[in-house]
């Protein structure tokens, strides 16, 4: 009976160690399974959206920050450089909601098109090159990047909420 209850002991512990670390793995195919439908609802159940407009926010006034240290000697560039920055907040509270996300995951396109190019067709997938991994015990990354390219992926950066449960929390721009 010892045996039975030791091997017992062990496989439990060793499905708990699978489920803990297949976690995020689930989160990301439940996550490209909602956007693929196209259901928001559910999709925004697996993000944290005021970590992720955070994350946003924060690259692009760094990066608007540097452009415009670099054309102190223009004011009109001074100029449009502040007037974007202080966009930049509206506009990334009104692109970071459950619905745009959807539309990106899925590989549409929602900024404007090229003459002749149909703004909802997805990206084919075979162009695309996607790793993930653990960064650390509660943060993992996927990595999304052009097959064969050399420049910065785009980095999607899950948190851990609880034991079992991730989030979508943070976003590396490819800048």
């Amino acid at each position: 009976m010892k045996k039975n209850g030791k091997l017992l002991i062990a496989l439990i512990f060793g499905l708990f160690a699978a489920w803990f670390y297949a976690a995020p793995y689930l989160t990301l195919q439940a996550i490209k399974s909602a956007a693929n439908a196209r259901d928001a609802d559910k999709l925004s159940g697996y993000i944290n959206f005021p970590l992720l407009r955070a994350s946003i926010k924060e690259q692009y006034s760094a990066l608007m920050q540097d452009s415009m240290r670099d054309k102190r000697d223009n004011p009109l560039a001074v100029l449009g450089s502040s007037l974007a920055l202080a966009l930049a907040d509206k506009v990334v509270d009104t692109v970071v909601r459950p619905e745009g996300l959807a539309r990106l995951m899925s590989g549409e396109k929602i900024h404007g098109n090229r003459e002749g190019e149909n703004p909802t067709t997805p990206r084919p997938q075979d162009e695309t090159e996607i790793t993930t991994g653990y960064a650390a015990f509660d943060q993992f990354e996927m990595r999304i990047r052009k097959k064969h390219a050399t420049d910065k992926p785009l980095v999607l950066v899950l948190k851990r909420e609880n034991l079992f449960f991730w989030k979508l929390a943070g976003m590396k721009l490819p800048v």
